[in-house]
């Protein structure tokens, strides 16, 4: 696939139309990809970006892209990835979840719209079971099986009955 930012993680820029192998002899238990970058866990649950990092949404504490997967700040063991346009978020294994990168629209749902290079817990102290972002919001679901949601909201993708963002979790309707 497109691979201009160093998102394939075989240390180019070429783009492939065949599967590479991401550098690093990682072995990796769940994956997940953005617009421009890419997440994985590996099997003692570190997680690993690489990719365009213009937001600090490799979480390695800059703005540097990286061709090649590096560990993502915090010594979180992590046991869920998700990545949104230019965000990331990830759920440690007691069940914090944990975001970073671009958050213009309050997706890090951290209650504020500043980036973060590094991850910054998400507000709520709600147990998600599951994550994902979206262009600019974020989504989860707890361990009721509730559905929750934070960020960009002009079109009334947070469910909430509002065209409001949201710069922490709120349930969907």
């Amino acid at each position: 696939g497109y691979n201009n930012f160093g998102q394939l993680g075989d240390n180019s820029v070429t783009n492939r139309s065949t599967p590479v192998l991401v550098c690093g002899n990682h072995t990796f238990c769940q994956i997940s990809g953005g617009q421009y970058h890419s997440l994985g866990i590996d099997n003692n649950g570190q997680a690993w970006a690489w990719g365009f990092n213009g937001n600090g949404q490799l979480g390695d504490n800059s703005v540097t892209s990286r061709k090649t997967p590096i560990q993502v700040c915090g010594n979180h063991t992590f046991c869920q990835i998700g990545c949104g346009m230019y965000h990331s978020l990830g759920i440690d294994n007691n069940g914090v979840t944990w975001a970073w990168g671009a958050n213009t629209s309050g997706q890090l749902g951290d209650n504020t719209t500043t980036q973060r290079n590094t991850p910054v817990q998400v507000c709520g102290n709600i147990t998600f079971c599951q994550i994902s972002g979206g262009y600019s919001h974020s989504l989860g679901i707890d361990n009721n099986g509730q559905a929750w949601t934070w960020g960009y909201n002009n079109f009334g993708q947070l469910g909430d009955n509002t065209t409001t963002q949201r710069n922490t979790p709120v349930q969907v309707c």
